[in-house]
């Protein structure tokens, strides 16, 4: 669920060596909004659940 997902604290503490984003840590609103995309992209609802069409296109069998 999405109270269980989070980064290494490496990640929200250390501040990235080089690249694009060189300098930059990931906030809890950069968590958030990367957890929101990547649910959405995946078929989930806002916590982290599969959404009953996500499971209906992949041919999973679900309690109604």
């Amino acid at each position: 669920t999405r109270a269980d997902e989070d980064l290494p604290p490496r990640f929200k503490e250390e501040p990235l060596p080089d690249g694009p984003a060189a300098g930059h840590r990931f906030s809890p609103a950069d968590i958030e909004r990367l957890l929101s995309d990547y649910y959405t992209v995946r078929g989930w609802d806002e916590n982290g659940v599969p959404r009953s069409e996500t499971l209906t296109a992949l041919q999973v069998e679900y309690p109604r």
